[in-house]
């Protein structure tokens, strides 16, 4: 243990981390990602269901997630698994086709309520306060092939269903989060399976980011109504806030790093938790310019009516934060930017001619360039601060990837938990932020969308060749078991 412990300390400072006892501790995962059970028990298709099946070639390895972790039959294992943990919140996500096949709330599936049942009540009876999601990127396939998220008609759906759940599980369920990453949603998955001529694939992220703000702030205008009473409900959404350094630091290359910021994260943030609500003003005069550029008449960007700001602004109770890389801006000739949608690229034409390239931190893999920097965390809080002044912060996802190998002993995940939970402690103590809570991703390995397979969050590892899909604890799980329990990071290396 002394070996393990001495190599830890050359991977981080070692500098004394110690965590308020009142930090609540949890784990997430998603229904489609876990849950397998695809077509059992009444539950409608979704979206990665019907993309799966008929483009497998799309996902890395090729594979499904027709059973992925089968933690519909085997929740059970999962609670114990929490237990062991010692964590007080479980974040996990509602199928919103296992529970309205057909996505409509007049075609009801008994058994996919029961099942959130089950696994609410037996939480709660484990002393673990329940997190649902209401929307983790598994839409009713019919739904999708109509438009998605792209058209306005999602909004009365999707708040049709929100109100449906919340029906259900409200009475014991505090802890809300209408959706998650609607970045990765509206820039990534928004258009897949629609068909040719539906939708422009030019305007489709927008109007996806327009329409799922809508939704949100509708959704949490009913929660308030109707839901928050019953048990002292809490409510936000569950943001990626990616980080992007200039690569020089002169002027030009911090207004475009700037702009970076405003348009991956203030394009999502910005509605709710500015005080002027709306657009980002920065993100507006780029897109009017960039917009005439591709030969629009008007902007890309749909606006907001004022009814329509002042209905979004201020719909939550804390920030979500999620949270896992950071980027570079570097410079490129104009002739070779163009704005198009990536997680390692984004380039920007017409005076904001940049590149993100991820090169702080470590690589993870030669097939995906992401990056693990600890100290991202801390940058995103401050620049939260800064641009929507003071909201509690609750960080609901934060996570390692590791590659296409079953590791047990993943010290680099040992080092980067205690790594990142020393950034949360100097932004609390040194910044003076109010964060309430730190949610690892993941629980357990699954299936990591595109990926398939290939690339390890959990805590737990999953034999997915096993049609029991035994569960084994890594390294990491002893690690963050003691430090739920301990709340002292360094003692904690010297433990596992």
């Amino acid at each position: 243990m002394l070996i393990i412990f001495l190599f830890l300390c050359t991977l981080s400072s070692c500098t004394p981390g110690i965590l308020p006892t009142d930090l609540i501790f949890g784990v997430a995962t998603s229904s489609y990602q876990i849950e397998g059970a695809w077509n059992e028990d009444g539950k409608g298709e979704n979206v990665w269901d019907r993309l799966t099946h008929t483009k497998r070639d799309k996902i890395a390895d090729k594979s499904t997630a027709d059973t992925a972790c089968d933690s519909y039959h085997l929740w059970e294992t999962d609670i114990k698994m929490l237990k062991w943990l010692g964590v007080k919140i479980y974040r996990f996500s509602i199928s919103w086709p296992r529970i309205l096949p057909t996505g409509y709330t007049n075609v009801t599936n008994r058994a996919g309520i029961e099942y959130y049942n089950r696994l609410i009540d037996g939480l709660l009876e484990a002393g673990i306060e329940p997190m649902v999601t209401l929307f983790h990127w598994d839409l009713p396939v019919d739904l999708q092939l109509r438009g998605g998220w792209n058209v306005p008609e999602s909004i009365s759906l999707f708040v049709d269903y929100a109100d449906f759940v919340m029906s259900q599980y409200a009475d014991r369920v505090r802890y809300w989060l209408t959706m998650n990453e609607v970045r990765i949603y509206c820039d990534h998955n928004t258009n897949i399976l629609i068909p040719d001529g539906l939708i422009d694939p030019e305007r489709a992220p927008y109007d996806c980011t327009r329409n799922l703000l809508l939704a949100h702030a509708k959704v949490y205008h009913i929660f308030n109504k109707k839901y928050r009473s019953l048990n002292n409900g809490l409510m936000s959404v569950a943001n990626l806030f990616a980080w992007y350094e200039t690569a020089m630091g002169d002027e030009d290359e911090k207004k475009s790093t700037e702009l970076l910021l405003q348009y991956y994260n203030g394009r999502f943030n910005h509605p709710i938790f500015s005080n002027e609500g709306g657009w980002p003003s920065l993100l507006i005069e780029y897109m009017e310019e960039y917009s005439k550029s591709k030969g629009y008449n008007t902007s890309l960007l749909p606006p907001f009516s004022e009814e329509e700001k002042q209905l979004i602004k201020g719909t939550a109770d804390y920030i979500g934060v999620n949270h896992y890389f950071t980027f570079i801006s570097k410079k490129v000739s104009i002739e070779k930017s163009d704005m198009f949608f990536n997680t390692n690229e984004i380039s920007w034409r017409e005076g904001w001619p940049e590149t993100p390239i991820p090169a702080i931190g470590e690589n993870k893999t030669k097939e995906y360039k992401k990056y693990n920097y600890s100290p991202g965390i801390r940058h995103v809080i401050n620049w939260i601060r800064e641009n929507y002044e003071e909201w509690d912060i609750l960080i609901t996802e934060n996570g390692y990837r590791g590659g296409n190998i079953r590791d047990l002993i993943d010290l680099k995940r040992v080092s980067y938990i205690r790594d990142l939970l020393r950034q949360v402690i100097l932004s609390m103590k040194e910044d003076g932020h109010k964060i309430i809570g730190y949610i690892y991703w993941s629980l357990m390995d699954n299936f990591e969308w595109w990926s398939g397979y290939k690339e390890k969050f959990g805590l737990f590892d999953v034999d997915f060749k096993d049609p029991n899909r035994t569960r084994t604890a890594r390294l990491s799980a002893k690690y963050f078991a003691c430090i739920t329990r301990r709340r002292d990071l360094d003692a904690c290396l010297r433990n596992v």
